[in-house]
């Protein structure tokens, strides 16, 4: 994709940019209320009993901030039921679609990804209301799959770096998924309209479809449309002390490729580049040793042992009205994915060994980089390339040295001639 020079950007480029950016934003703050519900509108705790008198009225947005403070601030069984109360009064597309939990330990996350409460109050069939993308659970194959990697329950200490790295990591593919759609939409509006045009468009779409699938057709397009965010899974994670980390990096007009090989308990680093001279048909190569701080290679083995139990969705609830000329059937929707350009050359392989029962591999290619967790593993791996600083193989690294050289060339044949050429190359000694 050409580059664009936002000195030199459209002004409707500039104004899209400011209508992506307000779009994950909530809605404005209703008017102060006023009769009973001024008592309650502006303080820190309620009890249970000072909702008795709470009452819906139009434009007042308090059963919003009551339900605010109680599950910010519940501490009891008794506040998670209240809290489920009040839900089932003024909010029954959330009592239905987004329920309390039962358990008052995930009633923090619950809130948290709840999106605009506001929009819940819709409730009817000339409104549809796009639900946020709720935290994933790992069911019982993901548990196992991941045992090494999963906290003890009552371990508190346990998990504190990984779950500050991944609630970074959803802050940044939620912004490459807006950078993704403001770069389509540069490259073409018409085909990839902004938000609020994206939602217009598509009831154009779903006529599009057969009879019975127009209505679910159209609930995926608006889906698709409204901002999106990836969800990492719920629980305590820790980062693996232990484990090989490969990166394969290419290009299809590259001449050069890199194959780094990390260790994820030492920090050690092995990088071999590979350059193809045309003008004398030969390649030639060189070895690099480096050492820096394990926790990069640590937080991207995290990250790709994760990736297949993240899931992306809406950012916010969204009530969008149902168009007049959209049938409310409800059948299973076999909406179709917009297709992209397909390359079948990677630029981007890693797989990673000695964290779980069985290794970790995969690629990365240059449509993948529309997607936003695929292009945040891009952007840790490209990263990975230039950490560390320079430095030689001691006599005590040479064990690593080996175990790094056999998880980058598992199908090299003469696997020793290789190691006696990389400590020739990367050795302190003379």
């Amino acid at each position: 994709m050409t580059a664009v020079s936002w000195a030199s950007a459209p002004v409707a480029t500039l104004t899209a940019l400011l209508a992506l950016a307000c779009a994950v934003q909530p809605l404005p703050a209703a008017a102060p209320p006023a009769g009973a519900n001024a008592a309650i509108a502006d303080r820190t705790e309620l009890e249970c009993a000072d909702l008795d008198s709470l009452n819906d009225e139009p434009g007042s947005g308090s059963p919003h901030r009551a339900l605010s403070v109680m599950a910010r601030t519940a501490s009891t069984p008794e506040d998670l039921a209240c809290v489920r109360s009040l839900v089932a009064r003024f909010f029954p597309v959330m009592a239905r679609e987004r329920p309390v939990p039962n358990d008052l330990a995930e009633l923090p996350d619950w809130w948290r990804t709840l999106g605009n409460a506001s929009a819940y109050a819709h409730d009817g069939p000339n409104v549809f209301v796009v639900m946020p993308e709720p935290i994933p659970s790992l069911d019982p194959a993901a548990r196992k799959r991941l045992a090494a990697l999963i906290c003890p329950e009552n371990d508190t200490s346990c998990g504190g770096e990984a779950r500050a790295f991944l609630a970074d990591a959803e802050e940044q593919m939620a912004e490459l998924a807006a950078q993704g759609r403001l770069e389509d939409f540069v490259q073409d509006a018409s085909a990839h309209p902004m938000p609020g045009d994206a939602i217009d468009a598509c009831a154009g779409k779903a006529q599009k479809e057969r009879r019975g699938y127009v209505f679910s057709a159209w609930q995926s397009c608006v889906k698709q449309a409204v901002p999106q965010l990836v969800r990492t899974p719920s629980g305590s994670f820790r980062l693996p002390a232990k484990g090989i980390l490969t990166v394969h990096q290419s290009g299809f007009w590259d001449p050069c490729s890199e194959v780094t090989g990390f260790s994820l308990a030492s920090g050690l680093a092995l990088t071999k580049v590979e350059c193809v001279l045309e003008d004398v048909n030969r390649r030639a190569s060189r070895w690099r040793l480096s050492r820096a701080s394990p926790a990069a290679a640590q937080r991207i083995a995290l990250f790709s042992a994760l990736m297949d139990e993240m899931r992306i969705g809406p950012a916010n609830a969204k009530a969008i009205p149902v168009p007049a000329d959209i049938p409310r059937d409800h059948a299973h929707s076999d909406a179709r994915s917009p297709e992209r350009w397909i390359s079948d050359v990677p630029t981007l392989a890693y797989s990673v060994h000695g964290v779980l029962a069985k290794a970790r591999s995969g690629s990365l290619y240059a449509y993948d980089e529309f997607e936003p967790k695929k292009r945040f593993l891009a952007r840790l791996l490209r990263a990975s390339q230039d950490i560390g600083t320079t430095s030689c193989a001691e006599p005590r690294d040479q064990p690593v040295l080996a175990e790094l050289l056999a998880m980058m060339f598992p199908r090299e044949p003469d696997l020793r001639a290789v190691q006696e050429q990389v400590s020739q190359s990367v050795s302190c000694g003379p």
